[in-house]
């Protein structure tokens, strides 16, 4: 006789928060999966994100095959603050312009990175992608996570990014250990990512920010 159990799928737990008050006691409970090597998922202020810690090895695996996603596509770190993120990383004078622009928000920056982290987070590159969203919730379990937690998208690689709950288990269940339930996210179409690592503006994805405006700022900006 084969046994059911086997093949019973272990659903995240689902952790309710609001997105305009959230509880900090409770996201610092979810906070505790992630430095003990899991996966949280949580809205950020575009689509839905996956937690782990950037620099916990076996976690960042598991992420990465959570996600189906190749380890030679990097993932984005999020950053609780601009300091934080210029401990993280090499900002040279076009990527601090950017990020006291556009912080917190919907602008991913590419830059070398200055932290040693697991080698596909970056794909081998020492290059590294940081973003400080404006979304409560997750610049709040970034900061008690050490401020600084892995920001890709919660889904299966290829799939559309979830902007529910309920759209990451779809994609999800028995794969991640936790889910920070917020409602829906407010922007629902993933960052607009800049690599600046050599000094120059390369737009890599144009997403929330239209590439405009981050042309217009360059154009505007005399760097003194």
């Amino acid at each position: 006789m084969v046994s059911t159990e086997a093949n019973l799928e272990v659903l995240p737990v689902i952790i309710k928060v609001d997105s305009d008050n959230p509880d900090i006691q409770v996201i610092r409970a979810a906070s505790l999966i992630i430095r003990g090597g899991g996966l949280v998922a949580y809205p950020t202020d575009t689509v839905y994100g996956l937690a782990a810690d950037p620099f916990n090895l076996m976690a960042t695996i598991r992420l990465f095959e959570a996600k189906i996603r190749p380890l030679n596509k990097p993932v984005p770190i999020l950053v609780s603050s601009i300091e934080k993120a210029f401990s993280l990383g090499y900002f040279n004078d076009v990527a601090r312009m950017l990020a006291r622009k556009f912080w917190p928000g919907a602008l991913t920056i590419v830059v070398e990175e200055r932290r040693c982290f697991p080698p596909f987070i970056t794909n081998w590159t020492r290059r590294v992608a940081l973003r400080m969203p404006s979304s409560k919730i997750s610049l709040i379990l970034a900061e008690v996570c050490g401020g600084c937690i892995i920001g890709t998208s919660a889904n299966i690689s290829g799939m559309p990014p979830p902007t529910t709950a309920e759209g990451v288990l779809e994609q999800l269940k028995g794969k991640i250990d936790a889910i920070i339930d917020g409602g829906e996210t407010f922007v629902k179409i993933p960052s607009t990512v800049v690599d600046v690592s050599s000094g120059k503006l390369d737009i890599v994805r144009e997403g929330a920010i239209p590439a405009k405006s981050i042309l217009e700022c360059i154009r505007n900006e005399d760097f003194k």
